[in-house]
């Protein structure tokens, strides 16, 4: 009997037959000790795997994460038509010191929605990877606009530079966080291209890239959907709302 479940690979149910043995042949008991150690390094891989799926699945704090990122974008794709409407159309020229408002506003909005939501952005790896992508988006562009504006650099070259920024920012979020946004990232490259045919494409080139932004969010993660739950997993859908 333990030879027959040692070839159905049922350890478990070898050990105990092999206790009650009289006398099992050390041959016997070390076939039962190597598939019971087999065994359990199968639990183990298995149990490490369920644990890397529950870190990157997509739907644990889906609710929260979306509306981090949206109202993040959403600044950016209403700060580029206002720009746009301030210099262009009214002829009201921005002030150097200016290029230090909108990422200062960004990295408080998303430091207080990180302190805020902290819960259920800690929980995951995927959730963890884009807040921290976003803050720290946002605190380098602080860092880039105030070089910009020690060194005098002309603000269209700044706002022009920072679609390159956004295409950058972007890309990383397509290679360590959700690669379905990846049109996001073609977006701002595509749009790069549009700024460089003038100073005054800028604003329509913020404009497109952050709307795209937006649209790919709501794209990858559906509010109107809700999560189907993962049996190879165990997790309970998300339902938690923003």
């Amino acid at each position: 009997m333990i030879e027959e479940h040692l070839a159905r690979g049922d350890a478990e149910a070898a050990a105990p037959l092999l206790a009650d043995h009289p006398s099992p042949s050390e041959e016997l008991a070390a076939r039962v000790r190597a598939a019971l150690a087999a065994r359990e390094q199968e639990r183990a891989l298995l149990e490490a795997v369920r644990q890397e799926r529950r870190q990157m699945d997509p739907r644990i704090g889906r609710g929260r994460r979306l509306a981090f990122s949206l109202t993040l974008a959403a600044l950016f794709a209403l700060a580029a038509p206002l720009g746009y409407v301030r210099v262009e159309l009214l002829g009201h020229e921005q002030q150097p010191r200016e290029l230090l408002l909108w990422p200062s506003v960004g990295f408080v909005v998303c430091g207080s929605l990180a302190i805020l939501w902290r819960r259920t952005l800690l929980k995951t790896r995927v959730n963890r990877r884009l807040m921290g992508t976003l803050i720290f988006s946002m605190g380098a562009a602080f860092l880039f606009h105030a070089g910009a504006l020690r060194y005098d650099i002309p603000i269209p070259v700044v706002q022009t530079l920072d679609i390159v920024f956004f295409f950058v920012c972007t890309a990383g979020l397509v290679a360590f966080v959700e690669r379905g946004l990846w049109p996001t990232a073609l977006a701002f490259l595509v749009c790069f291209g549009l700024a460089m045919m003038g100073s005054s494409y800028r604003w329509l080139s913020l404009t497109i890239g952050s709307w795209v932004m937006i649209a790919n969010f709501m794209w990858v993660w559906p509010p109107w959907r809700a999560p189907q739950p993962d049996s190879a997993t165990s997790i309970p859908p998300d339902t938690d709302q923003p």
